[in-house]
């Protein structure tokens, strides 16, 4: 009985300090660490033959944006707060589909809403025309210049 004694003297000696250090070491609570959740957004205007796109990243410092239309890789570009892009070389009245997706060191960060659009007909513009004559005997009918202000202002100077 003494030579157990022997051994588990110094093992409680051990115990003792170890176990004191355990449960009054781990007293500071620390907050977890918030890693960046980036987020892509894309909105798109159609005219005729080409397509406005605006791709909005929040939280995607150092990353690549890819855009893609109809499933094929258009363009990749630096993500940045936010991006307007024109497509170009579109056909009129016809569908697409757009989305972005945020690549970071090879992975996909983050995917944008996807956005369908037609591009208008060329025949969808309504435009209406009213025809005034200028001159005469002692004037000119010549114009040198017009500016469009909005629909109801338009100048025309001859």
């Amino acid at each position: 009985m003494l030579s157990s004694n022997k051994i588990t003297r110094p093992f409680f000696l051990f115990l003792l300090p170890f176990s004191l250090f355990l449960f009054t070491s781990c007293q500071k609570n620390t907050t977890p660490v918030q890693l960046p959740n980036p987020q892509l957004t894309l909105s798109a205007e159609a005219g005729v033959i080409e397509a406005w796109l605006t791709i909005t990243a929040e939280e995607a410092q150092g990353g690549e944006v890819v855009l893609t239309r109809d499933g094929a890789e258009r363009l990749r570009f630096s993500a940045v707060a936010e991006t307007t892009v024109v497509d170009t070389g579109l056909l009129p009245a016809h569908s697409y589909s757009y989305s972005a997706r945020l690549v970071k060191d090879g992975q996909t960060a983050a995917r944008s809403n996807s956005v369908e659009l037609t591009t208008m007909d060329t025949t969808s513009h309504n435009f209406s025309w009213e025809i005034y004559e200028f001159g005469g005997q002692q004037g000119s009918s010549v114009l040198y210049d017009v500016a469009i202000i909005n629909e109801n202002d338009i100048w025309a100077v001859g």
